[in-house]
């Protein structure tokens, strides 16, 4: 059973894991993300205002927080427009999937 939860910075010390979790997937996966851009992630989590873009993480985790996969959004709250910016590649589907049937149903309950 998976646990699908969202990310909103990294001070909780269960985020903080989640998030070492979710780089780690990263570099072993997705081997064409620099490593700049994986480290800044819990930077953008924290100010959302430092680009135009609102990041929203997603996890999906299994009963003992291990995080199976991920999905990051980049969210444009003015126009309402979100970009898939890196995901591992199944569990990230489901999640978008979810994502897109929480915007269809309230476009602003999600984000």
């Amino acid at each position: 059973m998976l646990k699908i939860r969202r990310i909103y910075d990294d001070v909780l010390p269960v985020n903080q894991d989640a998030l070492r979790q979710v780089k780690t997937i990263l570099r072993s996966r997705i081997g064409e993300v620099r490593s700049e851009e994986i480290e800044e992630i819990s930077a953008k989590l924290r100010n959302p205002f430092k680009q135009r873009f609102r990041p929203v993480l997603f996890v999906a985790e299994n009963m003992r927080r291990k995080v199976m996969g991920f999905a990051m959004l980049l969210h444009e709250p003015q126009i309402g427009f979100c970009y898939l910016e890196d995901a591992d590649v199944v569990i990230g589907a489901v999640l978008i999937t979810g994502a897109r049937a929480s915007t269809i149903s309230s476009p602003n309950s999600w984000v």
